[in-house]
């Protein structure tokens, strides 16, 4: 975001994020039957009165055509021909949680230079005069396009460049124009859509104008700060440095200099195949100038390593951002890297491997330049807005609502804890979340599913990947089903009644992501339909996920699973989520879980699976390893056809059978199952569940957004608070 405006309150002067404004989305979003329904989600314009169009900003974002030198000798380069956008700014209103600040969120919607090709029109090529409308609304019709082919990945590039360009001309006219105004002069910062550098006057007058600019855009790092989300917007680095030297006219050394000072970079995952890479000829194409910059950076980088590592050949391989592939392609990881001041990962386990994994070279070189900040949510939504019933327990017994901005408060409630007044309270909020996600249950499936809240729910609800191990999941449910089926009449007296709730997206190319909501509602389908286990066992699929139905989810958990094999999550922030609100974790020692449970306590978490250290000899014993019978008597299942064509699910199996078991599913399955054991036993002890709900609660303090943003405000981009009016 970048600083503006006249914030009053006790906060970081803030007016971002910005990015697209969200028209529609592509996923794998619901099932029918046993495979999966695709569709895109429309969002009616505006989407809420706080939106408004802004007529009166907009800039144009050029695709294509060539970069060429400015024939005034100054040294920078024209930008010609080619594809022209508009990106039109939307802004919406974020007010602050009792306080007097307002933030502004700026999206930007794709609109064509010009509407209509009135000469096509007039001969009667319609479709060629409405083609610049048609291609320029493309751009932020639908987020997240398929990237399995060609054109799919060259969308997702136009996109993340059309949101960065705006962004960054939006934030440089803004600079200048606060600058120049507190100066005693004043630059119209939006005087013409194309802008430029403008005539220099002369070898005397462009060094006069460039120190000029060079002295402006110093304290252009104070003013504002960008902070990349992963690798999608690292465009920016290159954007930044074309405004700089091209339209603003500043030499390379302090334009770089302001670059690097302005850019922060968390990184959010630690699987190699999700840091991007976009081969050299699309950027090209696409992006002329941009790729000769990016050379230029590569080769200014690679010279100080040489320095630092003379005849390392191997290392400057390993670091350049140039990667020599067939096409060769740029690493937007290791640009991120080298134009950025600080790197961060978002829990403790995965900046270790950020590191040591991802980045060692890099760490070795700048290890100043390596933090952690670990995620956090905002219990303004995810307890006081999505539990209200839990929330006025809390505040009736800490004697205060100051919790909702200082979650430290809650570790009150520890005292309190094995309180039975308390626990009953406690419970009936429980239940009252149960009986408003039953509702939620029963409407979306049109009253085909229906649960009772005396149940207990267990819930899985992230992003479907091969990683975060739903299937682990779902083999374990069809494990279950097996078992209450095989009990006697007294073995089926005792148990407790069970919900499990899956939800998630896949991407519309991850095959292997469909293949296991395919199976998750092919198994549900076989469960809720045998009356063997009716009342006994429910699997319920939720299509669409989203936060709306996250808000009905996470307040009605009993157990949550966060099964991530060990070193793949970063961190997740729905198991901060489910915690919070009383729910026990199931999970493995993986992203945010090892905090979390160092925070709460050993006893409020049922952990399993190897640490991050031992997966790799994990992996190589899978050859060796021997069967478990529970999950032979699953495949047996499965091979036979109980849910469904066993071709259908092949791949699936073969995916963990023996060597081939990367994510460790078939190693880790009797673990889990031990694990859930455990979680069930505790669970037929009503009063000491309920006594290690408090505590989970009551220890989540730790993990508010509110600690993560303001580290992020302090020690990244060194912003302070504003004292209110009057004080």
């Amino acid at each position: 975001g970048s600083g503006g405006g006249r914030p009053t309150a006790q906060t970081a002067p803030l007016a971002g994020p910005t990015g697209l404004p969200r028209r529609g989305s592509l996923g794998v979003v619901g099932s029918r039957g046993s495979g999966s329904d695709e569709h895109v989600h429309p969002r009616p314009a505006p989407l809420h009165p706080w939106e408004f169009r802004r007529d009166d900003v907009a800039y144009v974002v050029r695709f294509g055509g060539e970069a060429r030198p400015r024939a005034d000798g100054s040294g920078g380069y024209e930008w010609v021909g080619g594809e022209r956008v508009l990106a039109r700014a939307h802004d919406t209103v974020v007010p602050g949680y009792a306080t007097t600040t307002t933030s502004l969120m700026r999206l930007w919607s794709a609109e064509p230079v010009r509407e209509l090709d009135f000469a096509a029109f007039s001969v009667g090529d319609f479709e060629a005069a409405m083609g610049d409308a048609l291609r320029a609304r493309s751009l932020t019709a639908v987020v997240y396009p398929d990237d399995s082919t060609d054109r799919g990945r060259r969308l997702r590039l136009r996109q993340q460049y059309f949101f960065v360009s705006a962004s960054l001309q939006d934030a440089v006219g803004r600079f200048k124009e606060e600058e120049e105004e507190a100066r005693g002069g004043a630059v119209g910062r939006r005087a013409g859509l194309d802008g430029g550098a403008g005539a220099r006057g002369g070898r005397g007058g462009a060094t006069r104008a460039r120190a000029a600019a060079e002295a402006l855009f110093a304290a252009f790092p104070q003013r504002v700060a960008v902070q990349l989300n992963d690798t999608h917007p690292t465009i920016a680095i290159p954007e930044l440095l074309r405004i700089l030297l091209d339209e603003e006219g500043l030499g390379w050394d302090a334009a770089w200099a302001t670059v690097c000072r302005t850019f922060g970079f968390t990184n959010h995952t630690v699987l190699p195949e999700a840091l991007e890479r976009w081969a050299v000829p699309t950027l090209q194409a696409l992006l002329p100038r941009h790729m000769q910059l990016i050379y230029e950076i590569n080769h200014r980088f690679l010279e100080l390593v040489a320095a630092v590592y003379p005849g390392d050949t191997d290392k400057l391989s390993r670091m350049s951002i140039i990667e020599e592939s067939e096409p060769k392609a740029v690493r937007m990881a290791v640009l991120a890297l080298v134009g950025s001041h600080t790197v961060n990962g978002v829990a403790k386990v995965h900046s270790n491997l950020v590191r040591s994994r991802l980045f060692p070279d890099f760490a070795e070189l700048w290890p100043e330049q390596f933090t952690n900040v670990t995620n956090g949510i905002t219990p303004r939504r995810w307890l006081l807005g999505a539990n209200p019933e839990l929330s006025a327990v809390i505040t009736r017994w800490l004697g205060t609502d100051a919790w909702t901005k200082d979650l430290r408060l809650l570790r009150r409630l520890e005292e309190h804890a094995s309180d039975p007044d308390l626990h009953q309270l406690w419970a009936r909020a429980k239940r009252r979340a149960k009986g408003r996600l039953c509702a939620t249950i029963g409407r979306i499936t049109e009253g085909r599913l229906q649960v009772e809240d005396d149940c207990l729910f267990d819930v899985q609800c992230k992003r479907i990947h091969e990683y975060k191990r739903q299937l682990l999941n779902v083999l374990g449910i069809a494990h279950r089903w097996l078992a209450i089926r095989a009990c006697s009449p007294a073995e089926r007296s005792a148990l407790v009644p069970r919900v499990c709730v899956l939800a998630g997206k896949a991407a519309r190319g991850y095959r292997r992501a469909k293949d296991v909501l395919a199976l998750a509602n092919a198994v549900a389908n076989v469960v809720n339909n045998d009356p063997a286990v009716r009342g006994l066992l429910t699997v319920a699929v939720l299509p669409d996920y989203g936060v709306s139905l996250a808000e009905a989810i996470v307040p009605a958990s009993d157990i949550s699973q966060h099964i991530s094999t060990a070193g793949t999550e970063a961190s997740g922030t729905s198991n901060m989520k489910f915690a919070l609100n009383g729910g026990l974790l199931l999970g493995t020692r993986d992203g945010a879980n090892v905090e979390i449970a160092e925070a709460v306590g050993a006893d409020q978490i049922f952990l399993f699976g190897p640490k991050v250290g031992e997966v790799d000899a994990a992996r190589s014993a899978t050859k060796a390893r021997s069967s478990d019978e529970r999950l032979d008597a699953v495949l047996h299942l499965l091979r036979s056809g109980a849910f469904g064509r066993y071709e259908r699910f092949k791949a699936l199996v073969e995916s963990f059978e023996g060597a081939k078991d990367y994510y460790l599913v078939g190693h880790d399955f009797g673990a889990y199952l031990d694990a859930m054991r455990a979680a069930d036993v505790l669970y037929a002890n009503p009063r000491e569940w309920t006594r290690r709900s408090i505590l989970c609660t009551a220890r989540m303090g730790r993990f508010s957004a509110d600690r993560s943003v303001e580290k992020y405000v302090r020690e990244i981009w060194g912003l302070g608070k504003l004292a209110r009016n009057g004080e």
